[in-house]
């Protein structure tokens, strides 16, 4: 039997990419890093926190970051006719005007900011893990059938609409967190801490 086949009694590949969908679903919808930084643009809007917003629009000049989180925060104030505090107020008339432009990305930003997929990663961990204890194995070699745990999800990815993860891709990211957890790390503390900071800082 090929490394990626499942094993007798386990489920065919189908279900266990209907399987992978339904448990990768809130994958889609995770938010972005500028989302994340735009909550809590809201969070010191709503607590009057001028100092803190000050500091955000002091970097947006240089940061794409905060750019793009005081622009989506701005627009969600703008779209249920909410006052924009007066710092705020002060940065969307600069951009208008042309004197505050969007800064260029990072080059280590280019492929997503770091950190951004630590969410997603931990998902895709726990499905390709949850595919294993019903008997898929969770990767393969060249020569075997593509019906890994791997393969299961990178399709699933793809029927969410979610850009096509490849096998290999699902792959390295199932490996690099089982790697973290050997080693000793927690990568559920650091989603978990995020968590905890966008519940606590969105409207």
């Amino acid at each position: 039997m090929g490394a990626g086949s499942p094993r007798g009694g386990s489920m065919n590949f189908q279900d266990a990419v209907s399987h992978a969908k339904r448990s990768l679903a809130p994958v889609v919808e995770l938010p972005s890093e500028a989302e994340r930084l735009a909550a809590l643009i809201l969070h010191f809007c709503q607590e009057g926190d001028g100092a803190s917003l000050q500091s955000i629009v002091n970097t947006s000049g240089s940061q794409l970051l905060s750019y793009e989180a005081l622009g989506l925060a701005a627009a969600s104030l703008l779209e249920t006719d909410e006052r924009l505090p007066a710092v705020l107020e002060r940065w969307v008339l600069d951009v208008l005007r042309g004197t505050v432009v969007r800064p260029p990305m990072p080059k280590i930003a280019k492929s997503g900011w770091p950190g951004a997929n630590n969410e997603r990663d931990l998902m895709i961990f726990d499905a390709v893990k949850d595919l294993q204890k019903k008997g898929l194995t969770p990767s393969r070699n060249a020569m075997s059938p593509h019906t890994s745990g791997c393969d299961a999800v990178s399709e699933a990815m793809g029927l969410l609409g979610y850009p096509r993860l490849s096998y290999g891709t699902v792959k390295k990211i199932y490996e690099g967190v089982g790697r973290k957890i050997k080693a000793g790390g927690n990568p559920r503390l650091g989603v978990e801490i995020s968590n905890r900071l966008r519940r606590s800082t969105s409207l």
